[in-house]
C-alpha cells in the first residue's frame, strides 16, 4: 500500500513534499544498502539507464546524492546518499526525507 504512487502522491502533497515516486525509491535504495551503480539502480527500479541518469542528475542538483568513483575500479561510477554541507540544504523538503528515512534505518536496527 504505502508504494502505490497514488498514496505517496497524496502524503507529499499534503506535506509539500517535491520529490516524484521515482526519485525517492532511488533514495530508499540507497538508504538500504548503500552507494550503486546506476545499472543496478535500474535493473531494481525496471527502468532504463538514461531514466535513472535523469533521476540522479535531479537529486545531484538537490544536494541529495553524489556520484563517486568506484573504490577498486576507478573508471566505474557508484552513487551515494549525500551529507548535508550546510544549514540551507539541512531545511530543504527533500533533504528533511533523506533525513527521516535515517532516522527509521536507525530505529529498525537498534530494535
Amino acid at each position: 500500500m504505502w508504494n502505490n504512487p497514488a498514496i505517496q502522491g497524496e502524503i507529499f502533497a499534503k506535506t509539500g513534499e517535491t520529490l516524484d515516486q521515482p526519485s525517492l525509491e532511488v533514495l530508499r535504495r540507497l538508504l538500504a544498502w548503500g552507494p550503486m551503480h546506476p545499472t543496478a539502480l535500474a535493473k531494481l527500479l525496471g527502468t532504463g539507464p538514461s531514466h535513472v541518469s535523469k533521476i540522479v542528475r535531479e537529486l545531484e542538483t538537490d544536494g541529495l546524492v553524489q556520484r563517486i568513483a568506484h573504490q577498486s575500479d576507478g573508471r566505474a561510477t557508484l552513487v551515494r546518499i549525500q551529507t548535508a554541507r550546510n544549514q540551507q540544504q539541512v531545511t530543504a523538503p527533500g533533504w528533511k526525507l533523506t533525513s527521516r528515512f535515517h532516522e527509521l534505518g536507525r530505529r529498525r536496527l537498534t530494535k
